[in-house]
Formats: C-alpha cells, sequence, structure tokens
C-alpha cells in the first residue's frame, strides 16, 4: 500500500470532506464496507484528472527506492498489534513465491512508498520502477487478523492485508494464492 506529508506536515486546509458510500449506493455487494467504514476522511478538492489520483492527495515521497526482494518460502501471517498513527515509509519489500512453480529468487522491481494513518484514514503515494507516483486516500479498519485499506480516491475498491505493528513499524501481507503473497515492511518516522 501498499501503503507521508510534504516535508513532515499535512496539510488538511482547503479540503472537502467525502463520505465514503455505504453498501446500498453503487458498490457491488463484495466490494462493501465493512464495520465501521461509515468515516469520513477528507480528500483534497478538485477531483482526480488522471490514473495516477494526483489529486487524491498532496503527498510527496519521503521515502528512498528499495529493491524487492523474492523469497522462495510462503508468506507468514501477521499477529496484528496496535497501528499507531503517524508518517511511515517503505524500507522492504519481500515477494514470496509459496509453492508456485519456479518460484524466481533476487531483486524484483524498485518501488517506494509513503503512508500517512490518522484517525482511520490514510494517504500514499506508492511507485513501481521510476514511474512518478501513485496518489490514493480513503479510510481503513481493522477486524480480527485483517486490515482494511478502502480506496475512497481515486477508485471505489479494497486491499485487504494482514499486519504485525508495533509502535515504531508496521507490516502488510498481501496474502496471494497458494502460499504466495507481498510483506511491505514500513518504518514510523513521524507523527
Amino acid at each position: 500500500m501498499v501503503p507521508g506529508p510534504t516535508e513532515g506536515t499535512v496539510d488538511s486546509g482547503g479540503v472537502d470532506s467525502t463520505s465514503v458510500p455505504d453498501s446500498s449506493g453503487d458498490i457491488p455487494a463484495e466490494a462493501a464496507p465493512g464495520p465501521d467504514i461509515g468515516r469520513v476522511c477528507p480528500i483534497p478538492k478538485g477531483a482526480p484528472t488522471d490514473d495516477e489520483g494526483t489529486g487524491c492527495n498532496a503527498l510527496t515521497h519521503l521515502a528512498p527506492w528499495v529493491d524487492s526482494r523474492a523469497d522462495r518460502g510462503s508468506i507468514p501471517d501477521g499477529k496484528g498489534g496496535a497501528i499507531e498513527d503517524g508518517t511511515y515509509v517503505l524500507r522492504a519489500v519481500d515477494a514470496y513465491q509459496g509453492t508456485t512453480a519456479y518460484p524466481p529468487t533476487g531483486p524484483t522491481g524498485r518501488i517506494r512508498q509513503t503512508l500517512v494513518l490518522r484517525g482511520g484514514c490514510f494517504e500514499t503515494i506508492y511507485s513501481v520502477s521510476e514511474t512518478v507516483g501513485y496518489h490514493a486516500s480513503g479510510p481503513y479498519f481493522t477486524e480480527g487478523a485483517l486490515f482494511h485499506a478502502h480506496y475512497a480516491c481515486p477508485d471505489w475498491a479494497e486491499d485487504v492485508f494482514h499486519w504485525d505493528a508495533s509502535k515504531d513499524a508496521l507490516v502488510l501481507y498481501h496474502h496471494a494464492a497458494y502460499g504466495s503473497g507481498v510483506a511491505y515492511r514500513l518504518d514510523r518516522v513521524g507523527d
């Protein structure tokens, strides 16, 4: 998310509040929000004008580029923990190949991500292989061992992760078939 403010602060001025649609709207039943998802998260004025969602937040990257690594093992399940509000930067990405045939080893690509979590809302900028960056924002919630991120801007979609959290770090595990998946390891760098 896979996944900071410009020069260390989040400017909340000039934003409109947009409520997240409920399951009675145009969202398919399988994408309908879960518990406590009716929260309102600020979204900057001006809807996104391109596929990168640049109207979704004003974040710039605080994170350096990291090389993702491939691992022949299966992706672990997270243990949960208290997720602290704050600004996080990606420090490592591990692509687990599980039991798929011919699992690769070594670097699999360059990625960077800055993620802000505050009051049940997230903002992120995520770049892969030297791209400018994909901006996204919306509400999130935890349910049992799952972390649900609902992309209210630019698209309505959901990512579901297992997670491990400590005061200064967050690991989001994105599970796929046959024990494969990706672990995004982020360090908390500010409030």
